[in-house]
Order: C-alpha cells, then structure tokens, then sequence
C-alpha cells in the first residue's frame, strides 16, 4: 500500500492539521524581539491525529511494513517500530529507564503527539530558540494512559522511565520548515525478536475488533504527503 493511499485514509480534519504549519516558512511564527516561535497549531490538534491512529491501529498492526531503529547513541536507549502513514509517522516505543544524568534534552523537528501506555516516566520541559540547551522549566511524572503533544518547534524535552521500561506510542508530523536535515547517525535495526515482542505488546493493547476498521475512515480527498 502507498502513501498516498494511507493519505486518502485519513480524515480531512488530520489532512489540514498537518499541512497549515508547512504551507509558510518557519521564520513567518518568529517574534522578532524575543527570537521565539509563536505557537504554529492550535492546541489538541495532534492529540486530535493521535486518537484518530489509535482507531486505526488495531489494522494497521497487522501490515509487514513496519521498520525498526535501535536509539541507543545517547540515554535513554528508544527501541523503535515504526511505519509511514501518508504524511505521518507512527512510532512504537520501548524506552528503557537510565541512571545517566545525561539524558537527551531535545527539541523535536516536527510537531508530535504521545501516549503512554505501561510504566511511568518523567519529563523534564523547556522553551528556547536555536540550538542552545535552555534551561529546565519543569519536571513531570507520567503515568499509563496519559497523552501529550509537542506542537511548538521551539519546545524541549527530556524523558527517562522511572519504571524499568515504558511503552509509548507518538504520532509525528511533516518536519517543520528549515528542519529538515537528516541525522548522520548510522543506527542499528533492532532484532527480529525484539520487533515482536514489541508488536505483541501493541496488539495487545490494541486488540483488533470489526468495530475498528480503516474504512470507516475512508475519504476521497488529496494526498498530504510531506513537501520535497
């Protein structure tokens, strides 16, 4: 299956969502005084996209397609499935808890929205422009079932489960303008056994039900595949 037929599966409200922050240059959301962005998507947009590929997953979990990174350049280790979806990216997470006080403080280079599934984990947050680390805003403890969504390009996080591991699923947008750029990092996939004991996680959560199919979600409507 295409992306482009994945495209034509998704709702039109999931098709405007993620291509209004790419239709405009990144720089059009910058205060010129402070140098930060303004917020570029309303807020629950992505939470909005999350719940839609939740109903979608039960089938989609079923597909061959899905690859696999082991993210382990930098703690915590992110044991990684994942599958392109049209324009978007659905990402199943196995995160390991580390002892390390370096854990990765990041800015995501595209709009997200996540859901914990098992474990709690805590999340360290801040706001800065450029590549410069700011300082920590808050620190977080979440639990199973919550959700979050980063949708300002401008905003950091660090996670690392408290429990010994944690699954998450997140859903992730086209990249925001300017950020593009691949990363140099050659990565390992992960082992067969290991993408299906994550695969069986997921399908247990997410049980397949004739309720639950992607074509109730059908719709004729353009491709919203990310711009080259």
């Amino acid at each position: 299956m295409s992306n482009s037929d994945d495209a034509a599966r998704i709702e039109p409200l999931i098709e405007e969502t993620i291509a209004y922050p790419h239709s405009t240059a990144l720089s059009y959301y910058v205060n010129p005084s402070s140098g930060l962005s303004h917020r570029v998507i309303p807020s629950g947009t992505y939470l909005a996209v999350l719940k839609k590929i939740e109903a979608l997953l039960p089938d989609l979990l079923l597909r061959t397609d899905w690859k696999t990174v082991d993210v382990d350049y930098h703690p915590p280790r992110v044991e990684r499935v994942w599958l392109q979806y049209g324009s978007l990216r659905i990402n199943l997470h196995r995160i390991y808890t580390s002892t390390s006080s370096k854990t990765l403080f990041h800015k995501h280079p595209w709009p997200s929205s996540m859901r914990i599934l098992q474990g709690l984990y805590e999340m360290g947050l801040g706001f800065g422009a450029e590549e410069a680390v700011p300082p920590l805003a808050a620190t977080i403890m979440l639990n199973e079932g919550t959700a979050y969504e980063m949708i300002n390009p401008d905003g950091w996080h660090y996670v690392n489960p408290v429990s010994d591991v944690t699954y998450s699923l997140m859903v992730s947008g086209c990249p925001w303008p300017g950020r593009e750029i691949k990363s140099s990092l050659i990565l390992n996939e992960l082992s067969k056994e290991a993408k299906e004991e994550i695969l069986s996680f997921f399908k247990n959560k997410y049980p397949k039900t004739p309720q639950l199919t992607p074509n109730k979600f059908k719709r004729t409507i353009r491709s919203a595949d990310c711009k080259k």
